[in-house]
């Protein structure tokens, strides 16, 4: 493995809130930190992630204070990356290839392209849809239980 990998926000919620995978989520992110290797996103991470808290505080899931923290966890974890015209312009071409409706989770595929690196997703179907055509892309589900 590099010293980078790419996270995407269905991954990294994973790692303060019980979901499916998240052992393995939280593994993913513990050996990454035994490992030293640093985990980037794309700047649409930062409002992933606050549409995944909003969800969860609308739902009375989690409080305000509860959602600061996940937030405050998730962002000590991760660097955000600048954009940039030619990595939003990679994102549309790999969306278009792929025939999706939107580009989102592209951007972190373009990110991953351009640091060389792995993207891991917490996004079953988006890695059943790209995995094919992009073999740096993986699914939180790809890991054993620890």
């Amino acid at each position: 493995m590099s010293g980078i990998v790419v996270s995407d926000a269905s991954l990294a919620v994973k790692w303060v809130f019980q979901e499916r995978h998240t052992l393995e989520a939280r593994a993913l992110l513990i050996e990454w930190e035994r490992e030293d290797v640093a985990r980037f996103a794309p700047l649409l991470f930062l409002h992933e992630i606050n549409s995944a808290l909003l969800r969860r505080l609308r739902d009375g899931i989690i409080t305000a204070q509860q959602a600061d923290a996940a937030r405050e966890h998730i962002l000590a974890a991760v660097n955000v990356s600048t954009e940039d015209a030619a990595l939003t312009r990679r994102a549309l071409a790999i969306a278009d290839s792929l025939a999706l409706r939107n580009a989102y989770d592209c951007a972190y595929l373009a990110l991953a392209e351009r640091e060389d690196c792995e993207y891991w997703t917490g996004d079953e179907r988006f890695w059943n849809v790209a995995k094919a055509k992009f073999p740096r892309l993986h699914w939180v589900g790809e890991v054993s239980s620890p």
